[in-house]
């Protein structure tokens, strides 16, 4: 048999014995259907080793005969060494391991011989030894110890602990559930690997299988760099193994590419993964199919294999398995520190956290320093959640104020602006209560109706604009003063005729009528006039009598407060038609030649104060009753840019005039707050805030440098 014939039969041989009992007469005939010879020399090879194992102890080695008798006495003698009791262990591609007693040491130790010299060559046995002497060297209590090295009958051995225990292959179940667990098993092995290398000796075949697991379940490496040393120069067989075992080889293994310690980093990462789901990286229906995946395919995230997987870990074993080197930890050592910053609840190397994730781990790790600068945040934070609930009931409190300030306001001038109409009222009711005036009508005696009509504009407690008469035609009779260009003018269209010819038969009392608002034609100001009916003493209508005055210039005392008149506004003309439109005819914005501006919630106002309708008299006296707006536009902003902006207003009806008085002040004005009481909860809330904030910065400041020095000792290891 060549040794390449047998490197071929030791690979598929050692994947063999890396699946589970059960499983490995079903993987035998599957992997290796396409050479019947080779899968023939394999299944020997594992009946026998079955054999053997059955038996207890070595009467026939699994290799091929050798005429190797050593191997069945019960003694062994070699120079200085003795060993007695020995019993086999078991077996792998290139060596056999027995259990011994030292009787000059007085202990139980593993002895471990290379494969028969006719299934390796010189250059292999020389290795063997060579690698054993290195290896006698490690001392880490994570690593098998080799005690001493020989040779017996041209083969090559060494003394090694004795592991009482199993191998992690045989325990991967256990670690599924415990994922932390996984991770700190790694993190031992890790670092026992990074011993190695800093004494330049490299393992290149990591597994479950060469991992012991003792008593205590203290993880031990074995085999240690005896795969690779013994298999190197090798030229890929047909199964495409150079050295290792196919599901935990790196890529550049397979490829046949120089080995460095990101290959042994690689295999640590396989046997987290296998510990995290169960099975290794990469298993194909062949050992080429498995080969394959390792070079071009990924693996599958462990955490859709395993949900106890969190991302962090996931994120450390699937750097560990990454196709290039350069992309892996640059040493078991940084491997190992990473999985302990897993554990410990830190940032790891694999996975950098957000913003959100590292202040919740601060917080985990930092509980004092947490619960301190959350104290001190509910203490600032209550502080100004007091202060702005102060703040808010003195703004309400003001509010309401202000509510009731206005809503009198507009009270009181809707109280006086009805008396003053009421006022006119009755200087129209005593001119129609005059026979004569209706005699007079009646014979169109135009020079007797000018002087009641003198007589009427006399009044000096009012100041009237006009005083007139217009016949049942609507034709102008008389004015005053004088104005000879209005006689024989057309007005029946005029709201003030409409509307008192409407009340013409009424009780005098009920008979007045406020008329709407209208622009006079003769010196074009705005005004509205107070008319009533003219009958005969059978209640026949014969014209109407009326006096018109400027539209009334409310005042009040308070200047932050703005008085306002609302009117229904009259035609312009005879042909023109309008339903039912109010216009602000006074407000304190307007300039002199600016037309009114329409006011479009009238009919809120309207629905709101519960406004009389027609059945009573227009100024009748009425209990007000207010509408306030506590978000009111100004609609006269459109024409007075001062006025733009939230207000507060209070809205009251004139009688049933359709007059409405409103009193309105700025928002902001109302509800800000005296100065000495903003400075009082300004500096209430700016101790607080100081306080907070000096404790908060001292806090983070801390955190600040060792953050840094963390980040310094991530760099350092990556």
């Amino acid at each position: 048999m060549t040794p390449e014939r047998w490197m071929e039969i030791n690979q598929a041989f050692a994947a063999v014995l890396d699946r589970e009992p059960g499983e490995r007469d079903r993987y035998l005939a599957t992997a290796l259907a396409d050479d019947p010879a080779l899968r023939d020399d394999v299944g020997q090879l594992l009946r026998d080793a079955q054999a053997a194992e059955n038996e207890g102890f070595m009467i026939d080695l699994a290799w091929p005969r050798d005429n190797f008798p050593l191997l069945s006495l019960p003694d062994f003698k070699n120079g200085d060494s003795a060993f007695s009791g020995i019993e086999y262990i078991g077996q792998g591609g290139m060596g056999v391991v027995y259990k011994a007693y030292d009787r000059n040491f007085d202990r139980w130790v593993a002895l471990k011989f290379s494969a028969p010299s006719h299934l390796i060559g010189a250059a292999d046995v020389e290795r063997f030894r060579t690698e054993a002497q290195s290896m006698a060297r490690l001392r880490h209590p994570n690593i098998v110890t080799v005690h001493e090295t020989g040779e017996y009958q041209g083969r090559p051995y060494f003394v090694m602990e004795l592991i009482e225990g199993t191998t992690l292959s045989e325990q991967v179940k256990k670690f599924i559930d415990r994922p932390r667990d996984a991770a700190a098993l790694v993190e031992t092995v890790a670092m026992a690997v990074h011993h190695a290398h800093q004494r330049r000796v490299l393992h290149n075949d990591l597994k479950p299988a060469n991992i012991l697991l003792d008593a205590e379940g203290r993880p031990l490496i074995t085999d240690f760099g005896l795969a690779r040393r013994l298999a190197e120069g090798a030229a890929s067989t047909a199964t495409g193994a150079v050295g290792g075992t196919a599901g935990y080889m790196s890529p550049e293994q397979i490829d046949g590419r120089e080995i460095t310690t990101a290959s042994d980093v690689y295999g640590l990462g396989a046997i987290l993964y296998t510990l995290l789901t169960g099975s290794a990286p990469f298993h194909g229906r062949t050992v080429q199919e498995t080969l394959e995946q390792v070079q071009h395919a990924e693996p599958t995230p462990p955490r859709a294999l395993n949900p106890k997987v969190d991302s962090d870990l996931e994120a450390i074993c699937l750097r560990c398995l990454k196709k290039h080197r350069s992309e892996r930890y640059v040493s078991a050592s940084s491997l190992a520190h990473d999985l302990e910053r897993y554990r410990n609840g830190t940032e790891t190397i694999a996975r950098p956290w957000t913003r959100r994730e590292r202040v919740v781990s601060w917080c985990r790790r930092n509980k004092v320093q947490a619960g301190l600068v959350t104290g001190v945040l509910a203490v600032w934070m209550f502080a100004m959640v007091m202060a702005w609930s102060v703040a808010q009931a003195l703004k309400a409190h003001l509010l309401q104020a202000t509510v009731s300030g206005v809503s009198f306001h507009a009270t009181d001038l809707a109280q006086t602006a009805l008396l003053q109409l009421r006022h006119l009222g009755r200087n129209i009711e005593l001119a129609v209560a005059d026979l004569r005036l209706a005699e007079m009508l009646a014979r169109d005696d135009r020079k007797g109706l000018e002087e009641v009509v003198q007589k009427l504009c006399s009044d000096k407690s009012v100041t009237f604009i006009t005083c007139y008469v217009i016949n049942r035609d609507g034709i102008m009779v008389a004015h005053a003063p004088p104005a000879d260009y209005m006689i024989g003018r057309d007005f029946s269209w005029r709201n003030h005729f409409q509307g008192a010819r409407e009340k013409a038969g009424m009780p005098a009392g009920n008979a007045l009528h406020v008329s709407h608002v209208y622009r006079g034609r003769s010196d074009d100001v705005y005004k509205f006039a107070v008319s009533a009916p003219i009958v005969d003493s059978q209640n026949n209508f014969l014209g109407t009598i009326a006096t018109s005055v400027a539209t009334m210039p409310l005042t009040i005392s308070d200047d932050s407060r703005k008085v306002a008149l609302i009117a229904p506004a009259d035609i312009n003309g005879p042909s023109e038609r309008r339903s039912n439109q109010h216009v602000i005819v006074y407000h304190p914005g307007y300039r002199k030649g600016i037309d009114p501006v329409e006011f479009p919630a009238i009919d809120t106002i309207r629905m709101k104060t519960g406004e009389a309708g027609a059945q009573q008299p227009e100024l009748a006296q009425r209990k007000p009753v207010v509408y306030h707006d506590v978000n009111y536009a100004d609609p006269a902003a459109s024409v007075a840019p001062d006025y733009a902006g939230r207000w507060i207003a209070g809205f009251v009806p004139v009688g049933n005039t359709g007059f409405v008085v409103a009193v309105q002040q700025r928002f902001d004005d109302a509800v800000s707050l005296e100065p000495a009481t903003v400075w009082r909860l300004a500096l209430g809330s700016a101790l607080a805030s100081i306080v907070a904030i000096a404790i908060v910065l001292m806090v983070l400041w801390q955190w600040a440098r060792s953050r840094r020095r963390e980040i310094g000792n991530r760099n350092e290891a990556g």
